[in-house]
């Protein structure tokens, strides 16, 4: 995750970047974990990788704000 401007995941050949969700920050407390259990659900859900980091970013967002 890289913080307000865009989430993002490797693959073995490159790198996948999806838009941030623009959200009001209330505490950011917890963002990172958010990101990663959603990201790591999403990835034994069986989501492809681009996939399951819209689905974390849209968590770490969520939990932020």
């Amino acid at each position: 995750m890289l913080g307000e401007r865009h989430g993002s995941g490797p693959t073995e050949v490159a790198v996948v970047h999806v838009p941030a969700r623009s959200v009001t920050a209330v505490d950011t407390t917890g963002a990172g974990d958010a990101f990663v259990g959603a990201l790591a659900l999403g990835l034994l859900e069986g989501d492809a990788l681009e996939r399951a980091v819209i689905r974390a970013t849209g968590v770490a967002a969520y939990a932020v704000g």
